[in-house]
């Protein structure tokens, strides 16, 4: 499971950013003794995305969207040992990487002068760009260093 760490003057307040990505990563629970995976079926993951509002519609979802999310999904866990100072697996960078052209990612100025990326593309897809979006936000605003991973094994 993954923790935010007390830093900062917002610690009681992570960024919506930041709580976003967090729940994301904590989809996957294996701290228990038992392995429950909000997002291991087509359904679990629909009913997941559009409960944060990443999904719109009556989308089918496939075996392959859950592979893909999982994917990120663990990626992005993996990204977080450079929280703790150690390196981040090649495979987890180029995992991210192809999810986030996968999503089109793009710039999108707003009138109050902040900048977010936004995905250009549809689906399960720009779905996950967004995720990938607020992570990149958390990294920009220094939140992202907050969250760390747990160091029991059959935690993470």
């Amino acid at each position: 499971m993954q923790r935010t760490s007390p830093t900062a003057a917002n610690s009681r307040n992570p960024t919506p950013a930041l709580v976003l990505v967090k729940d994301f990563i904590n989809t996957l629970h294996t701290d228990t003794g038992l392995r429950e995976d909000a997002i291991e079926t087509p359904q679990g993951l629909a009913r997941w995305l559009t409960e944060r509002k990443l999904l719109s519609g009556r989308q089918q979802l496939t075996a392959g969207d859950v592979a893909h999310a999982s994917a990120v999904r663990e990626a992005m866990r993996d990204l977080l040992a450079a929280n703790d100072g150690n390196a981040v697996a090649r495979h987890a960078l180029e995992t991210l990487s192809r999810a986030a052209r996968s999503a089109q990612l793009y710039v999108h100025f707003e009138a109050d002068g902040r900048a977010h990326l936004r995905p250009g593309a549809s689906g399960v897809d720009a779905a996950l760009g967004t995720l990938i979006g607020r992570a990149f936000e958390a990294m920009g605003d220094n939140s992202w260093r907050r969250l760390k991973s747990c160091h029991e094994s059959d935690c993470r």
